[in-house]
């Protein structure tokens, strides 16, 4: 027999009471596909400008993110909101990573490099 777990109601109410009290957040929509000569990440937000989507590589970590508005107090505060980070794989070419619209999602072209095929060499011996 299976026990089902339930969550009591009060604490659903709470979750979506501060939820609607912090504006809410909007569940991106992420998809990756791999093709013969590269990696790509389709990603849209409802709600979210394509173009305040942010990408960027620092220390072999493809980034994508954009900025989340609120104010305390009186003062306006910008808080990142990270979509996807993760480590570079070895066969990506870092230097050629592009992104643009297409069909309504910003699209992340990830090409590989010449070691996606596999790393071979062949080594002599004394």
């Amino acid at each position: 027999m299976k026990m089902r777990k339930e969550t009591p109601a009060e604490i659903l109410e709470t979750i979506n009471a501060l939820n609607t009290i912090n504006g809410g957040v909007s569940e991106p929509v992420l998809m990756m596909k791999e093709l013969d000569n590269h990696r790509a990440i389709w990603l849209r937000v409802p709600g979210i400008d394509l173009d305040n989507i942010q990408v960027e590589v620092r220390n072999n970590v493809l980034s994508i993110f954009h900025f989340f508005r609120s104010q305390i107090s009186e003062q306006v505060v910008h808080t990142p909101r990270v979509l996807y980070s993760k480590q570079i794989p070895y066969f990506i070419d870092q230097d050629k990573i592009e992104a643009h619209v297409e069909a309504n999602f910003l699209k992340v072209v990830l090409p590989f490099n010449k070691l996606a095929q596999g790393y071979s060499r062949k080594i002599g011996h004394h």
